[in-house]
């Protein structure tokens, strides 16, 4: 039998929410979206087995739809490409629903190339005290003025009246306010990327831009005030930038849409992110602090989920600043806002993390013995969880032969990207002198051993581009 469970179509249905459910079976029943009844047949077979879809097959599907037909997979194929052009459909209408200013941009359109002067009119005017009625103002918000400006100034041309016309020098303001906005948020983007990624990417325009907002005789909106703040601590990397754009954000949060606050906070989770793989584990704890700061404001759920790396990562730092309690209270509280797909491997993982953190490291062995993780992100983490648990009960015969196995597992599998392979390679090269020192202690003389730790201590304190670095100076600092 042919299992379907992680097609395309049906990784895209595990992304709809409960109530996305409702609103697609709608779609579906329209003549207007959909004049094939089998799609909509199809989708009520399909969520019968949501939400992991395992037991679905092609069989299963065929003999649903075509009950009197001998098997025949690519006919099931074509009617899973017709339901998915339909959950595309429904992605757009869904869209639109949310951004209901684009589609009256949309609307004026229509109406302006239709000469309908009248509803244009009509339509503009109502956009237009939408737009200034809005609290929270986003990079969007400066394009929809701006092409609401421009459908305005060309419909005036339309008119061809030789009088003043206003709306395109204001299309022109906006469209410079959005450029400016657009420019440094995806600047600041690239460059973390650089960070992350270790390459250079050519950035044109860039200090002229600058020049003209630090010069700036206009106003300076918000939102922009905080991309220069995060430019600034991208530039710079200096505490106190770092504290100046969360200050910002705390002040500021109320008057920014959802989205917008979260990729401030993240560019504040990466600094101390940074700071930390650089051996500054106080940032540890502002780390956890910005993690509650999102939880408690909603900040961090999209669409009710959360995304499975950040749910580990929270357990991390979590479980790193000994906040055991909160940390289990926090797994219970949100495991079901993670998707099925990454689910079981991120609670998983992160239930054998909370049982190494209490002490519990042969359950915690036994647990990441037993599960298999089907995701190599998970797979990393798991391996380098299970060194620790061996080095905590001291079994230094089975951490050399997993170190050794570790290392062959990096060298060999072809889905670790090269920078992951480099930074955990780096960590199993610091490890080993590490096991040496504990397999030592007490077994050579002191000064001798000490003068080793002295010697390996100011090897890892030059250390760089080495995964789970904070851990191995804690083992020194234990030591």
């Amino acid at each position: 039998m042919i299992m379907i469970a992680h097609s395309k179509l049906i990784l895209d249905l595990q992304s709809l929410a409960e109530s996305e459910h409702a609103s697609f079976q709608l779609l579906l029943n329209s003549p207007y979206f959909n004049q094939q009844q089998r799609s909509a047949k199809l989708y009520q077979y399909l969520v019968q087995f949501a939400p992991g879809y395992e037991e679905l097959t092609y069989e299963g599907v065929f003999k649903h739809l075509f009950p009197q037909e001998s098997f025949n997979a690519q006919r099931v194929r074509e009617q899973f490409s017709f339901l998915y052009r339909l959950l595309k459909q429904f992605w757009i209408q869904t869209e639109l629903a949310e951004n209901t200013s684009e589609a009256k941009i949309l609307l004026l359109r229509q109406l302006r190339k239709r000469q309908l002067s009248r509803a244009f009119k009509v339509e503009t005017k109502a956009l237009y005290k939408q737009l200034e009625a809005q609290n929270q103002v986003d990079i969007p918000h400066y394009w929809e003025r701006y092409q609401l400006a421009w459908e305005q100034a060309q419909f005036n041309a339309q008119l061809e009246k030789r009088v003043e016309d206003k709306s395109l020098p204001l299309a022109i303001e906006q469209l410079d306010q959005w450029y400016y906005l657009q420019k440094l948020n995806g600047t600041n983007e690239l460059l973390n990327r650089q960070r992350i990624l270790r390459t250079q990417y050519p950035i044109k325009g860039l200090a002229p831009l600058i020049g003209i907002l630090q010069d700036a005789s206009f106003p300076i909106p918000p939102l922009l005030q905080a991309y220069l703040l995060v430019h600034q601590l991208m530039q710079d990397e200096q505490k106190k930038d770092y504290y100046q754009l969360i200050y910002w954000l705390s002040s500021q949060q109320d008057q920014l849409p959802w989205h917008e606050s979260r990729a401030l906070y993240k560019h504040g989770q990466n600094y101390c992110i940074r700071r930390i793989n650089k051996g500054d584990i106080s940032f540890e704890k502002e780390l956890l602090s910005l993690y509650q700061s999102q939880l408690s404001s909603g900040v961090m759920l999209e669409n009710g989920h959360l995304v499975h790396t950040d749910f580990k990562n929270i357990v991390t730092v979590g479980l790193r600043q000994k906040e055991i309690a909160w940390v289990e209270g926090f797994m219970e509280q949100y495991k079901e806002r993670v998707i099925p797909q990454f689910r079981i491997n991120v609670y998983n993982f992160c239930k054998a993390s909370l049982l190494e953190a209490k002490g519990q490291i042969s359950a915690a062995i036994r647990l990441l013995q037993q599960v298999e993780f089907s995701d190599i992100y998970y797979q990393l983490s798991a391996k380098h969880l299970l060194l620790r648990c061996y080095y905590k009960v001291e079994d230094w015969e089975t951490l050399h032969f997993y170190s050794l196995s570790f290392k062959a597992f990096l060298q060999r599998n072809q889905e670790i990207s090269q920078q992951n392979r480099r930074n955990h390679l780096n960590f199993i090269r610091h490890f080993l002198p590490l096991l040496r020192l504990r397999e030592r202690e007490g077994l050579i003389p002191v000064q001798k051993w000490q003068a080793r730790l002295q010697a390996y201590q100011d090897r890892l304190a030059q250390a760089s581009h080495t995964a789970h670095l904070g851990w191995l100076l804690e083992a020194i600092q234990d030591l």
